[in-house]
């Protein structure tokens, strides 16, 4: 961790201080009375007895509209659970469909549509055990997509829930940057690969090692439950604990105590071969205007491999099992075939948006990358795609102003105003193109000389010439700064340079370009000659890293 992200970090609660709550699957049947042993076994008391408080959220005793409540009816609920417990945050381990239910919760997704993510979410950490984030095995049980229950359904590969919910901060889902990791079970019978599911649901898919990165997942030869077919699945169940030494729970302890021993249990993914050489293809089409595009058929193909994807018959079309590489794709309609690419990778699930006209692939701060999908209001952003030339945009339904404009990329200003989870949309002569951003108070990003927010400050002498390397700035000298994204003027930030603080001397919002502020600020006199990192820090957030030249003292 890099020190000044330590000055960041307000006092965390020991961990034996933070709850753990355990959420169970799928139930058949699902009756009253449930009990944390039914999925976990031991595992309870346990970490009862490693000085825990254990709870058990049972969705079993939730009631929805229908027969049984849809996921996000579940993760509504759990939110009204977390917040009766009386603790700022828990720690949650989650079997199976139990990590849609948190998923669910981290993202606000609604019942019929939209999201409403919490302001602050409860959870600390979070064990992602066997959990179906792109889909479980048809052969699990999951009949189809005209199958009565909701809950299968909605768990059933290419479905409309899954693609939202994986897709719907700014085309991914970073879980709200909780502490997270993934046990997944290999346990299963398959051919022609081995080694590429729990019995319920493929490795790739339980893994989801593009949001959480392959150093998150853990593998263990294990099956997603007890007792399962010898056809599907051999070996011991992931959840069901029957003793301290059990892997999945020495796993989960490990992690929730913050000990480094869950690194080095299992396997790694680039041990397994149906992970290390394998991925899966999610792909939603849509047309022009960005609407469901009324896709037939989706054919695939690269050197050696072809073929055409299934379908689940309601919504989209799905692939596991792909040979890692570059992809040609054929997506035909009524209205006729088009050609894409797509890029499988190892041991991931790639959620594919194909549609003709504008696409939004990225929304980024427009002095550089910051590392959260956040942004703030105010922020000066820039919009990165396809097919934008002589395009609108409207955030939230409001027409925004376009201070600059290619084939791809827009950049634009985010209104002051917005709080929470806002809606951007492209609007083009070839079509429309939207995508969705979650908002914080104060997300700074520090321009650079090169527009890269990697090189030399965009940084000036207070008589306004340039710091560069043939002016330099030196120590005990005030300089001014510009960045976006600082938020409201009651938001209070910090600078570091040349890893010291330096003093904030005024901050001033430019009215000759909206969007960005000036800091002024006092060089540290401390700070040694040459290339030194400048940071800019606010609340939680930290800047992209650029670089100050400084020179020797004055005398």
């Amino acid at each position: 961790m890099k020190w000044y992200l330590l000055l960041l970090m307000a006092v965390p609660l020991a961990a034996q201080d933070v709850p753990v709550v355990l959420l169970n699957g799928y139930q058949v049947p699902c009756t009253s009375g449930l009990t944390s042993s039914q999925t976990f076994g031991s595992m309870e008391q346990l970490l009862s007895a490693a000085g825990r408080k254990v709870l058990f959220f049972d969705n079993c005793t939730v009631k929805g509209a229908g027969a049984r409540p849809t996921i996000e009816e579940l993760g509504q609920a759990l939110g009204a659970f977390l917040a009766k417990i009386g603790s700022p945050e828990v720690d949650v381990v989650a079997h199976s469909m139990g990590g849609l239910i948190v998923r669910c919760y981290l993202s606000g997704k609604l019942p019929g549509g939209g999201f409403s993510p919490p302001d602050t979410p409860r959870i600390r950490k979070a064990v992602f055990i066997a959990t179906p984030h792109w889909g479980a095995l048809a052969i699990a049980g999951v009949l189809g997509a005209q199958d009565p229950d909701v809950q299968l359904r909605e768990q059933l590969q290419g479905s409309q829930f899954l693609w939202d919910l994986g897709t719907w901060n700014q085309g991914t889902d970073d879980l709200r940057e909780v502490d997270a990791i993934s046990v997944v079970g290999s346990g299963g019978n398959s051919e022609p690969v081995s080694q590429a599911h729990d019995g319920a649901v493929p490795v790739a898919s339980a893994a989801f090692a593009a949001v959480l990165s392959e150093q998150r997942v853990r593998v263990l030869p294990y099956c997603h439950q007890a007792p399962l077919p010898s056809f599907l699945c051999q070996g011991p169940a992931l959840a069901q604990v029957d003793s301290a030494s059990h892997l999945g729970y020495r796993i989960v302890l490990s992690f929730l105590q913050g000990t480094p021993e869950w690194k080095s249990i299992g396997m790694s993914p680039g041990q397994l071969p149906s992970l290390s050489k394998y991925g899966g293809l999610v792909i939603n089409d849509r047309d022009a205007q960005n609407r469901l595009g009324g896709a037939t058929r989706v054919f695939v193909s690269t050197a050696g491999v072809s073929g055409e994807l299934p379908w689940n018959s309601t919504w989209g079309f799905f692939a596991d099992l792909l040979p890692a590489g570059q992809y040609r794709l054929q997506i035909s309609a009524n209205s006729g075939a088009q050609n894409y690419s797509a890029q499988v990778k190892a041991g991931q699930y790639l959620p594919i948006l194909v549609k003709p006209g504008p696409a939004i692939s990225a929304v980024l701060p427009a002095a550089g990358v910051v590392a959260t999908l956040y942004r703030a209001p105010g922020m000066l952003i820039a919009i990165f795609g396809t097919e934008f030339d002589g395009s609108t945009v409207e955030i939230n339904g409001m027409a925004v102003p376009v201070l600059y404009n290619s084939s791809t990329q827009i950049n634009s200003r985010i209104p002051e105003n917005l709080t929470g989870l806002v809606r951007i949309r492209v609007n083009g002569a070839k079509g429309i193109a939207e995508t969705q951003v979650l908002l914080e108070q104060a997300v700074p990003a520090v321009f650079s000389q090169d527009s890269t927010g990697t090189g030399r400050s965009l940084a000036y002498h207070l008589d306004g010439t340039l710091v560069t390397g043939a002016a330099l700035a030196h120590p005990g000298e005030a300089i001014a700064i510009l960045l976006t994204g600082l938020g409201s003027a009651s938001s209070t930030p910090s600078v570091t340079i040349g890893a010291q603080p330096a003093t904030i001397l005024a901050r001033t919002q430019l009215a000759s370009l909206p969007g960005v502020d000036r800091l002024d600020v006092l060089i540290p006199v401390g700070v040694s000659p040459g290339d030194q990192i400048l940071v800019v820090c606010s609340g939680k957030r930290v800047s992209n890293e650029t670089v100050l030249p400084i020179g020797t003292p004055p005398d």
